[in-house]
Order: structure tokens, then C-alpha cells, then sequence
């Protein structure tokens, strides 16, 4: 008798998993339907077909926006965005069994409090450990600039997805911005011998960048005054596609912090009633001896003043080190005054009204003897440039800087 009862509960259940499913994939297919403006009938059968080919859900299929995505290159694309899928899990499972290293929670346990911070708070796994929300209740979390904050943010600004793409590749960014660059570029692989000596004839140093990478991985740095320009050229044009620029020499006082890399700003702003609101700003060093200062490559950074341009706080590392000096030059960082501030905020806002339809972007601004120059914007800066720094001195939540654009 309690064998029947059982089946039944049992059936009952999936029944309910089964219209819960149903219910999860009609939603998705007028979610297609909405935003292609197919019939039904060729929503389903694209799907379908991407289904049978690739193995991807209805959800991964209107979440990854495939109906925009040409049907030869859905495979690579997936493929892409499974080995990303995958390597977040494994960064997920390193946060979550550090939690309960910490705390001695269960696996179970661990897991449904970080979820519930996701849900609630929009905090990410690296979130969770990055602030030891462990340690703080619920409406503390709420305090907090979490990726999910972020995320809300470029969703709400970054609308236009043509346009954005060419944020990612370094190529057409400079193309657009070409007023905003103050300094030569070209094509590494486009460009001949004639062409490429002609354009740098008046540079020492020409800088590499690959197209599409971040964090500073890839750049590498050409001495043309000590090797033959035709050297140089032979090397660059071996290398994956990217772009080669002239190489920015900094202004004297920017250059306290380190010698070989040019030491920059990040500058996060969002383009709203017609006006560029700069949201927070930081100081970007290189953190040693290397050629970049990315802040996730080993750099260090610290918080500005958005009314002065002085540095307002000491700086950090990605592993929550604080740092009252440089750490390579013993420079003192707090109270640092950033050269040409005004004029580092008139060029946010010029470069903050050319592209319609991204809104929320992080700048990356060298300051040069004669003013500031735009390197490059990111239209998903990461949220922990601006939290870190406040959690790890004061402890402090700034979902408050930010709540007025979500």
C-alpha cells in the first residue's frame, strides 16, 4: 500500500517536472518569436534544427541570441560559449569549496548560501568569497557593488549588440574612436614593409596587441631604434592578428609608478538623459617589472577623486594586498594628483556620445606630456575595481554609487 502511495507521489512529481518544462520552453520560443518577429513554425523549426545539430537547449538558443548568429558559425560559437560555461563551473566549484573551508559548512550548505546572495544580491561566486559575505548578513550583501549589479547595468546601456562588438576587437574600436587615440596605428597583417616604416618612422617604440584579448595577455613591446624597423616588422607580422600602435610615453609624473609600462585610468561612465555621468574612477600601476598594468595581470590600483583627480585611497591587489607605496618604485600613491584631470573628463564625454547604443563603458585613458589619450573601453568593466578597494579598507558596501542608473 505504501509502494502505491509512493508511485504516485512519484508520478505526480514528474508530471509537475514535465509541465514546468514545457511552461520553461514556450517562454522561449515567444521570447524568439518577440524578438526576430518569425512565426512560430520557423521559430521552432530553427530551433530545432540547432537542436539536432548542435545539442543546444531552447534556453542556451534564445540566451545566447543565436537567431542572430549565421548558421555556419552556430558550432564554433557554441563551442565557445560551452568551454566558457565550463570554465566558470570550475572557478565556481574553487569559490565554493573555499567557503567551506572557511566556514565548515556542508557542500549543501555552502552552496544554498551562495545561491541565495546570487538571487538576492546579484553576487557572484567570486563575489561571495572576494567579500566574505560569509561574514555579513543579507542586508549587508545588499550594500555591495556585485557583479550582478553590473550585469543589470550593461543589459539596461548596452543595447546595441552591433555596436558593441566592436569594443572587442581592437581593430574597428580604433577605427571609430580614431579622434580619441592621439597616436598611429595600423593592421599587423594588412600593412607592407614601406607602409609600416612610413608610419612609424617617428617612433622609438611600436606596442602589439591582439585583436580580441583582454587583460593585457598577448602585448608585447618593439625597440625599433635599437633593432631595424625590418626586424621588427618580421616579428610583428608572424604574430596573431592584432594591431600595432606607437608607443605612448607617458607624462613624467605617471610614469613615478613604473618605467616600462604606461600606467593608466580606468574610467567607468554611463551615457544617460543626454549627459556622461562618470560613475568611479581608478589608478592603474603596473604592479613589477611588467610591460602592462592590468589590475587581473598583476597591477595595482587605487581610487580617484572625481572632483579633484587626487588619489583618494591606497592601493590594492587582486589578492586584497593594500599598498601605502608602490611596490616597485616606493612612490607614495594616496593624494597622488592625476595630470590633466579636466581634461580627462572632457574626453569621457566625448567618447561617451560616439557610439549609440552602449552606454555603460569602462575607459582606459593614458595621460601624455600633452594631455590625455584613449587606449580602449570595455563594456563589461569589472564591478571589484571600485568594491574592492572600499571593502578591503573601510568594509563598505558602494551599491549606492550606482543604484540612481540601475
Amino acid at each position: 500500500m505504501f509502494s502505491f502511495f509512493r508511485k504516485k507521489a512519484d508520478s505526480s512529481k514528474s508530471a509537475d517536472k514535465a509541465l514546468k518544462k514545457q511552461k520553461r520552453k514556450e517562454e522561449n520560443i515567444l521570447s524568439v518569436m518577440s524578438k526576430t518577429g518569425w512565426s512560430r513554425e520557423k521559430t521552432v523549426a530553427q530551433i530545432e534544427d540547432a537542436r539536432q545539430r548542435l545539442g543546444i537547449t531552447y534556453k542556451d538558443y534564445n540566451r545566447y541570441e543565436f537567431y542572430k548568429i549565421p548558421i555556419n558559425e552556430q558550432e564554433s560559437e557554441y563551442q565557445r560559449k560551452e568551454a566558457q560555461r565550463k570554465r566558470k563551473a570550475e572557478k565556481n566549484e574553487k569559490f565554493l569549496h573555499t567557503v567551506m573551508e572557511n566556514t565548515g559548512w556542508s557542500y549543501e550548505v555552502a552552496k544554498e548560501k551562495m545561491e541565495e546572495s546570487k538571487a538576492k544580491c546579484g553576487a557572484e561566486y567570486k563575489d561571495y568569497v572576494a567579500y566574505r559575505f560569509w561574514e555579513t548578513d543579507e542586508e549587508t550583501q545588499k550594500t555591495y557593488f556585485t557583479k550582478g549589479d553590473a550585469n543589470a547595468l550593461r543589459k539596461k546601456y548596452n543595447t546595441n549588440k552591433e555596436n558593441v562588438a566592436c569594443f572587442r576587437n581592437k581593430n574597428e574600436f580604433n577605427e571609430v574612436f580614431g579622434d580619441c587615440l592621439g597616436r598611429v596605428w595600423t593592421y599587423n597583417k594588412d600593412v607592407s614593409l614601406e607602409e609600416f616604416t612610413e608610419k612609424f618612422k617617428n617612433e622609438k617604440k611600436v606596442i602589439y596587441k591582439p585583436l580580441s584579448a583582454s587583460c593585457g595577455s598577448g602585448v608585447q613591446v618593439f625597440d625599433i631604434s635599437e633593432d631595424s624597423a625590418e626586424t621588427s616588422y618580421d616579428r610583428i607580422k608572424t604574430l596573431p592578428v592584432g594591431i600595432v600602435e606607437g608607443y605612448l610615453i607617458q607624462h613624467p609624473d605617471m610614469s613615478r609608478f613604473s618605467k616600462r609600462a604606461v600606467n593608466t585610468l580606468r574610467v567607468v561612465s554611463v551615457f544617460k538623459d543626454d549627459e556622461v555621468h562618470i560613475l568611479y574612477a581608478a589608478f592603474r600601476m603596473a604592479g613589477g617589472d611588467a610591460v602592462v598594468d592590468n589590475f587581473h595581470n598583476g597591477g595595482v590600483l587605487a581610487l580617484i577623486d572625481l572632483e579633484s583627480g587626487k588619489v583618494m585611497t591606497d592601493a590594492i591587489d587582486l589578492s586584497g594586498k593594500i599598498y601605502e607605496t608602490h611596490p616597485a618604485t616606493g612612490e607614495i600613491i594616496k593624494g597622488f594628483q592625476v595630470p590633466y584631470w579636466d581634461e580627462v573628463k572632457a574626453l569621457i564625454d566625448k567618447a561617451g556620445r560616439i557610439v549609440e547604443g552602449v552606454g555603460y563603458v569602462g575607459w582606459d585613458i593614458a595621460v601624455t606630456e600633452s594631455g590625455p589619450v584613449l587606449i580602449e573601453g570595455n563594456t563589461s568593466p569589472a564591478p571589484n575595481v571600485l568594491q574592492l578597494p572600499f571593502y578591503l579598507q573601510e568594509h563598505r558596501g558602494m551599491h549606492h554609487v550606482v543604484e540612481r542608473y540601475l
